[in-house]
């Protein structure tokens, strides 16, 4: 209870701890716009793949059953 907290106006802060804040917070939002393209990026090849793969399954199906309906 007997805790004071210390509180600085910008005012009375270094320069340089500023500077290091900015800098700090600007990598973070790099790194993570960064993160969001590879994902973006990942995500489309993972949904080229799956196409590609449904494509091939749906393909199989024709064959199996196109000679099934070709003899009614």
């Amino acid at each position: 209870m007997g805790e004071e907290v210390l509180q600085r106006k910008l005012e009375t802060t270094p320069t340089w701890a500023v500077a290091v804040v900015c800098f700090v917070m600007l990598a973070i939002s790099i790194l993570i716009e960064h993160v969001l393209e590879e994902l973006g990026k990942v995500i489309k090849t993972t949904e080229k793949v799956t196409k590609i793969c449904m494509r091939k399954q749906l393909l199989h199906v024709i064959y199996i059953v196109n000679p099934l309906l070709c003899d009614l």
